[in-house]
């Protein structure tokens, strides 16, 4: 288990941000630091499976197809949450892994290509009851390492932080609801700002930019970026 030395540390870098990116950078910084290798954070309908709220420092090439293939409508995290709040480990290519569609399949082999071997699931619950706020940390570490229990244990505690100090951009239960600062990242991006741009011209990192694109995109039902524009632009979510 983390040292209280360690506690005290991951305490004091997540409480002494205030702005709820550099925060969400801080907490990219502590789960890599302990073998993270991508992590979302999400406010989840339990029944409707609606995403109110979502960040992510997963690869965006991974994010793409997630988002292009619907892999929602098969995530063992997303279909589970409505059962309980107990941890939940996902293994892509384990024997254990039950959904033989071919879209299950497809998933499966997706995680495995983008690089994620393990992942260790921890929801709770929201603001609200019907919501669940829910954390999912990938790992290279397996079932089978001898020192599993104890990295798993660990990435509990983590998590458990991490929800307690990061917000996931949640703006009520409205669906397609950006939050003012999506809502800027994506007019940078409709002025043909690169994300290099954007991250600089807002003061966070870039992967906090690619995950506030990836919401928008979820939060519309966009396939790409481009259509993410114009559904905004379509809806005077944004204006130019």
């Amino acid at each position: 288990m983390l040292s209280q030395n360690a506690l005290i540390d991951i305490f004091d870098r997540l409480g002494g941000q205030f702005d709820p990116d550099k925060r969400w950078d801080v907490a990219q910084c502590i789960a890599a630091d302990m073998g993270v290798t991508g992590m979302n954070l999400s406010l989840l309908g339990r029944r409707d499976q609606i995403i109110h709220g979502y960040r992510t420092s997963m690869s965006e090439a991974w994010q793409d197809e997630y988002i292009g293939e619907n892999y929602m409508s098969v995530d063992p995290f997303v279909t589970g949450i409505s059962k309980s709040n107990d941890l939940m480990l996902y293994q892509p290519g384990a024997a254990s892994f039950d959904d033989t569609s071919r879209l299950g399949k497809q998933m499966n082999h997706g995680f495995l290509d983008a690089g994620y071997r393990t992942m260790v699931g921890l929801p709770s619950n929201g603001a609200l009851p019907e919501l669940c706020k829910f954390v999912a940390l990938c790992t290279e570490m397996s079932p089978d390492d001898r020192f599993f229990d104890q990295h798993v244990g660990e990435l509990k505690v983590l998590g458990g932080l991490i929800k307690a100090f990061v917000d996931t951009g949640e703006t009520g239960i409205q669906r397609g609801a950006l939050t003012p600062r999506e809502t800027e990242v994506l007019r940078l991006l409709a002025l043909g700002n690169q994300n290099k741009s954007i991250a600089y011209q807002l003061d966070i990192a870039e992967v906090t930019v690619r995950s506030h694109i990836t919401s928008v995109r979820r939060k519309l039902g966009a396939k790409t970026r481009e259509h993410a524009i114009a559904l905004a632009i379509t809806k005077d979510l944004i204006s130019l």
